[in-house]
C-alpha cells in the first residue's frame, strides 16, 4: 500500500494513481532522497510519524530504536521498568546524565560498558572506575543484546561419534558490503 500523495489538500491516492499519471514522487525536502516518498514531501526516514523512522536510544545511544518503543531500546525499556519506580533516580555517578539509575547509582550505559570490559578482560571483579577510565565505546545496535549472552558449554558426548563426511564446497562467494578504507600506518 502506497501512502497518499498529499495530506494538505487531502488527496487519498498515491502519486502513481493520481489522475493524468503515473507521476514520479518528488525527492524528500529534508535529505533529497528520491523514491521513498511518505507524506508532506518527506521520505520514510525523515517523516516524524513514519513507521520506518529510526533513531538512537536516549539512554544508551544504541542505534535503531523506533517510535513504537518510545525511542528506547528493549534493554533500556526493561531498565526503566525495573529502576524508575523503585530505584533511587537522579544522575549517574560516572557519566553525570539524568537517567534511570540502579541501586549503585549507575545508568545502563555505564553498567553495560563495565560488563563489556569484564567479558573482554576476563576479570569478573572489574570496577566501574577501571572499566570507564578510557571513555565510552558505544558502537551498538538496538535490540540485539541476546547475541552477547554467554552460552552454556555443550555437555561432553558420552560415546565417540562417527565423523561426518566433509561438506561439498560452495559455489558462492562473500560480497563486499562497502570497500575498506586504506590503512595509514604513519601514526
Amino acid at each position: 500500500m502506497r501512502p497518499a500523495a498529499f495530506t494538505v489538500p487531502r488527496v487519498d491516492v498515491c502519486f502513481v494513481c493520481l489522475p493524468g499519471g503515473p507521476h514520479t514522487p518528488p525527492p524528500c525536502l529534508v535529505c533529497g532522497r528520491a523514491g521513498f516518498f511518505y507524506h508532506q514531501g518527506l521520505c520514510t526516514a525523515c517523516h516524524p510519524f513514519s513507521p520506518e523512522r529510526r533513531g538512537s536510544c536516549p539512554d544508551c545511544y544504541a542505534w535503531g530504536t523506533s517510535r513504537a518503543s518510545k525511542w528506547r531500546c528493549w534493554g533500556c525499556l526493561g531498565w526503566h521498568r525495573k529502576f524508575s519506580k523503585v530505584g533511587p533516580g537522579g544522575t549517574c555517578t560516572w557519566c553525570r546524565r539524568a537517567v534511570a539509575v540502579n541501586h549503585d547509582r549507575v545508568c545502563r550505559m555505564c553498567w553495560q560498558q563495565r560488563s563489556r570490559m569484564r567479558r573482554a578482560s576476563g576479570d569478573p571483579h572489574l570496577s566501574y572506575a577501571r572499566a570507564l577510565e578510557d571513555g565510552f565505546v558505544q558502537l551498538s545496535f538496538a535490540n540485539t543484546r541476546a547475541q552477547e549472552r554467554h552460552l552454556l558449554p555443550a555437555p561432553a558426548p558420552a560415546a565417540p561419534v562417527a565423523p561426518h563426511p566433509l561438506p561439498a564446497p560452495h559455489r558462492h562467494r562473500q560480497l563486499t558490503l562497502f570497500p575498506a578504507p586504506a590503512r595509514v600506518m604513519t601514526a
